[in-house]
């Protein structure tokens, strides 16, 4: 489900949707 949300804000046209998308992606990326 969180993926899910993820691409929605990936492909939101609402502004600054992207960069928190990209911004969880490497925060998460940085998970053990």
């Amino acid at each position: 489900m969180l993926a899910v949300q993820l691409l929605q804000e990936m492909i939101s046209e609402e502004p600054g949707a992207r960069e928190r998308a990209i911004e969880f992606l490497r925060l998460f990326g940085d998970q053990p």
